[in-house]
């Protein structure tokens, strides 16, 4: 009886798997053209000071796109271009995070304070691919990243703009679009900001004439 069984085992899982339907068939495949009216991340940055990159992705096809997102990494050295690289050869992990997340894209407004030793919340398990979903003709997604400079020195950060998480799905650029992907380059001073008194006379503030 045991040798029976073991004999019928194969043929039914080579029937389940057989049976089984593609997951993806149905998925929207092409190229879908979508423009980047915006893009812009500050090239001065302040150690501890906060800023937000922002890229700003219009549907200018004729088909929604399904899923449309943007990837931040610069090579393969590098697990997220918010990071860079201890050149130090006796660590372990040569990855340091040259930018805190405080905020990433989303859909809905989030309040988080600065510097939030608290895990941000991901819309996405990819690493490094942030998501807003899909992406009717003629409407705008606008990803906004807010950080904070926690590394000083040079910094890259590397975005590219993806029309889904997987299939065929393609997205080439518009009429007049900025480019789908790119680069921002800069430096982080470790400088102390300039402070002076308000115009209300008590408070403190960076914005000094």
């Amino acid at each position: 009886m045991p040798a029976l069984v073991a004999l019928a085992l194969p043929a039914f899982v080579a029937a389940g798997c057989g049976g089984s339907p593609v997951q993806d068939a149905k998925a929207p495949r092409g190229n879908f053209a979508v423009s980047v009216d915006r893009a812009d991340f500050p090239s001065d940055q302040q150690l501890a000071r906060n800023s937000t990159m922002t890229i700003a992705v219009r549907n200018s096809g004729n088909r929604t796109v399904p899923n449309v997102n943007v990837t931040l990494k610069c090579g393969r050295g590098l697990a997220g271009s918010f990071q860079t690289l201890n050149q130090n050869p006796d660590v372990a992990d040569p990855r340091r995070p040259q930018f805190v997340l405080d905020t990433l894209p989303t859909r809905t407004s989030t309040n988080r304070p600065t510097l939030d030793p608290a895990p941000v919340e991901r819309t996405s398990a990819v690493t490094d691919t942030y998501p807003l979903g899909q992406l009717p003709p003629g409407q705008t997604f606008t990803f906004k990243w807010k950080v904070t400079a926690a590394i000083a020195g040079p910094f890259r950060v590397c975005y590219h703009v993806n029309a889904d998480l997987y299939g065929d799905a393609h997205a080439v650029p518009g009429a007049g679009s900025l480019p789908l992907a790119g680069s921002f380059t800069g430096t982080i001073s470790n400088a102390a900001p300039r402070a002076c008194v308000g115009a209300d006379g008590t408070s403190i503030t960076t914005n000094c004439r």
